[in-house]
């Protein structure tokens, strides 16, 4: 059963309510579903901290595996997973960091 999401998610902009999504403990998870599911992986974008180029990003079609620390790619580059800083399936937020200061 699906529950409502309690953190940061929905569409962006205004006036939209936002969408049942599932609770993931942890960004492994997250990624692993939309791996292990008929999603459209195209469809799936990753934003992350990229250094020193600053905020980069990869389509869900680019993931070779999702390991504890690392998300590994087809071009052989693993990407911490302590970097990403948001997740996007059709313009739907399912995960976003929330930085404190």
């Amino acid at each position: 059963m699906e529950e409502k999401w309690d953190g940061e998610g929905g569409r962006e902009g205004e006036g939209v309510s936002k969408p049942i999504l599932r609770k993931f403990r942890t960004i492994r998870e997250l990624l692993n579903y939309f791996l292990w599911t008929n999603k459209d992986l195209r469809k799936l974008r990753v934003y992350y901290i990229d250094r020193p180029k600053g905020i980069s990003e990869f389509s869900g079609e680019e993931i070779e595996d999702v390991g504890y620390k690392f998300v590994y790619l087809k071009s052989g580059t693993p990407i911490p997973t302590h970097r990403i800083l948001k997740v996007k399936y059709e313009d739907v937020v399912w995960w976003s960091k929330v930085h404190r200061k």
